[in-house]
């Protein structure tokens, strides 16, 4: 009989001892692999998940700040632009500017580049004697914002007042009973009413709105204003100076204020704040996630080797109890005049063959629960991998298998058939 066929038939006969020799290769295959597929699944969920994450926080401080923004926006215009030769004693008692810029300084600062501020309104406040109303009031005239032309562009935060109307003030329209779509005389020109004004406990519960084109005919002052309303944007930080700096490089003949630089203040530090804590959380579930890596790292380190120094001695175990429940058959060869080489062979190809259909069936192994864990096939498979895997399988368990091996050549026939 040949010793290939002998091979299989011993392979046959002692199948339970096979198949156990097969799965013990077949775990120490696959639990370093699927520990390293499973790493590398979570790294990459880890990179998703992240992404994700990053982008929808990214969406919710957006959204944040756009909200900060708007409440923010209670607070009002933050910077007041001037005439240069503006006496501001003057402008604090009177409560407007009674010297004028040209209109059209609105239009030179928005194209300036000036980026620390935005929403540029230009406005005509002058405080006049009401012959129609018999009271004194202030006419608030302005137009729609002009946006900066180098900037995102923002919802307004005043609404213009149409050509032709009015907005009215809390005291005006509640001591004249005045309703919406009245009619209205100022100075001469007729106004209907657009907006009547809730009570704000300030000069605006006296004021009138009216389109910046309709305040500068009446006021006799065309084509010209005495301020302009601005936001400071915290893009920049809330230094005050830069922007003034940066306006006045644009507009020379002006003077720039601040109308609460407390404000500035706050509305940089709460978008801040919430830019710093959208980037702390995303830097926490990373740290996080990195270390769920390493712990399953280190537990791949510690019992892998574990499973392989396991499987190698059942491996070893088993091919001793091979060569003693054979024992007899091998001095009955040996006294046939059986080779050395050739029982020695028969051992190690046998070991051979148990490390190859391990290997393979513990790779198999490792890809089905790398496709159950989620992934694709085409993405887990490596040519080389199985390679290593089958070379490095093969000669540990060659290597397992030859102390057996060797006890088995050096059998005396002649003591194991006086025994028998």
């Amino acid at each position: 009989m040949g010793l290939h066929k002998l091979l299989f038939k011993e392979l046959w006969y002692r199948r339970v001892n096979f198949v156990s020799s097969i799965l013990a290769i077949m775990i120490a295959v696959a639990t370093p692999i699927i520990f390293s597929n499973l790493i590398s699944a979570y790294k990459r969920q880890r990179d998703e998940i992240f992404k994700a994450a990053f982008k929808e926080k990214e969406k919710l401080l957006r959204d944040a700040e756009n909200r900060y923004r708007i409440a923010t926006k209670k607070f009002g215009y933050n910077v007041l632009i001037l005439p240069k030769d503006q006496n501001i004693e003057d402008f604090y008692a009177d409560d407007y500017a009674s010297k004028t810029i040209p209109q059209d300084y609105v239009d030179k600062l928005a194209h300036s580049g000036v980026l620390t501020v935005r929403h540029f309104l230009p406005s005509l406040k002058q405080k006049i004697r009401w012959p129609e109303g018999h009271r004194t009031i202030i006419i608030f005239g302005t137009s729609g914002e002009v946006p900066n032309a180098y900037a995102r562009p923002r919802e307004p935060m005043m609404t213009p007042v149409k050509k032709g109307t009015a907005v009215v003030g809390y005291y005006i329209h509640k001591n004249m009973k005045l309703k919406i779509g009245d009619k209205i005389m100022i100075l001469g020109r007729r106004f209907a009413i657009a907006k009547l004004m809730p009570q704000r406990g300030n000069k605006d519960d006296i004021t009138i709105w009216l389109n910046l084109k309709d305040a500068q005919e009446i006021l006799n002052k065309p084509g010209r204003i005495n301020a302009i309303l601005a936001l400071q944007c915290v893009c920049h930080g809330g230094d005050f100076s830069a922007v003034r700096s940066g306006i006045l490089k644009a507009l020379p003949d002006v003077q720039v204020l601040g109308i609460d630089v407390r404000k500035i203040k706050s509305r940089a530090e709460i978008r801040a704040t919430a830019a710093k804590l959208t980037k702390q959380a995303l830097k926490q579930e990373l740290q996080a996630r990195d270390e769920q890596i390493k712990t399953l790292q280190k537990f791949m380190n510690i019992i892998s080797p574990l499973i392989i120094l396991a499987s190698a001695l059942w491996v070893s175990f088993l091919a001793m109890n091979n060569v003693r429940a054979r024992k007899y058959e091998i001095g009955l060869l040996i006294a046939l005049g059986t080779k050395v080489r050739k029982i020695l062979y028969l051992f190690l190809a046998k070991a051979f063959l148990l490390g190859v259909v391990g290997a393979l069936i513990g790779y198999a192994a490792s890809l089905t629960f790398g496709v159950l864990y989620g992934s694709v096939v085409s993405a887990l498979f490596d040519i080389r991998l199985l390679l290593t895997v089958l070379i490095i399988t093969s000669v540990l368990t060659i290597i397992a298998s030859l102390p057996p091996a060797i006890i088995a050549i050096t059998t005396q026939s002649a003591d194991v058939l006086r025994t028998e």
